[in-house]
C-alpha cells in the first residue's frame, strides 16, 4: 500500500473504532432502556467493539527518536481512547512502539531492560499485576495499596529520650538511706553509709 493510500486506510480505521465506540454505548443505553420497562435486553452480550490490540492505529515514525516513558505514556494515550482504561501488556506495548519506530527493541534482552525501566517508573506508571500496566492516574487506589505494602515492614516510632538512670549505692534496702547522703549524692559526693 502506497503512503497516501495508507493515511486515508488509517483515518477511516479510526473512524471505524470511534463509531463501534459510538454503536456499543447506544446498545448499552437501549439496554438499560429495556431493563427499566421490565422488558428482555435485545442486545444481552452487548460489549465495546473494538479493532485488536494490532488494531490500533500506530504510524511509522511515530515513536522515533522520542524517549520510554514518553512513548509508553502516548501509546497508552490512545488504548484508553480505543478501549477504555485498562492495564496493557508489556508485549503488546513493545510491539505498538516497534511499529511506531521505537529505536532499541530489537531482543529479548532488550525488552526486558525496557520493561524494568517502566516498572521502575512508578511516577508516571502502575503496575496492574505481573505483566500489565497502567497510567498512574488510571489506579489511583492500586498506588495506594503499593505504597501501603511496598514490602517494608513499618517503622516504629523512635522513643522518647528517658532520664539517665541513677546507680544504686551498696548499702541498704531502699529507704535505708540518710537524707544528708541524698543531698551529697545529688552533689555527686560519695559517702559511706554507717553499718548497723
Amino acid at each position: 500500500m502506497d503512503e497516501p493510500t495508507r493515511i486515508v486506510y488509517d483515518r477511516y480505521k479510526e473512524k471505524l473504532q470511534d463509531l463501534l465506540l459510538q454503536a456499543s454505548t447506544i446498545k448499552k443505553m437501549l439496554n438499560q432502556m429495556a431493563l427499566d420497562v421490565k422488558e428482555e435486553p435485545e442486545f444481552p452480550d452487548v460489549e465495546v467493539e473494538k479493532l485488536g490490540a494490532r488494531g490500533l492505529i500506530v504510524k511509522p515514525g511515530q515513536f522515533f527518536n522520542k524517549p520510554l516513558a514518553g512513548s509508553v505514556k502516548e501509546y497508552l494515550a490512545l488504548v484508553e481512547k480505543a478501549r477504555g482504561i485498562e492495564g496493557v501488556a508489556f508485549s503488546e506495548i513493545f510491539d505498538a512502539l516497534r511499529r511506531g519506530s521505537f529505536g532499541g527493541l530489537k531482543t529479548k534482552v532488550d525488552e526486558d531492560e525496557k520493561e524494568l525501566s517502566i516498572k521502575k517508573n512508578s511516577a508516571a506508571f502502575v503496575m496492574v499485576d505481573e505483566d500489565h500496566i497502567g497510567l498512574k492516574e488510571w489506579f489511583p487506589a492500586k498506588e495506594k495499596d503499593a505504597k501501603k505494602s511496598n514490602g517494608k515492614r513499618p517503622r516504629l516510632p523512635k522513643p522518647k529520650p528517658s532520664q539517665p538512670k541513677k546507680k544504686a549505692k551498696k548499702g541498704g534496702a531502699k529507704g535505708d538511706t540518710d537524707p544528708s547522703e541524698l543531698a551529697n549524692a545529688q552533689k555527686g559526693e560519695e559517702t559511706e553509709t554507717p553499718k548497723q
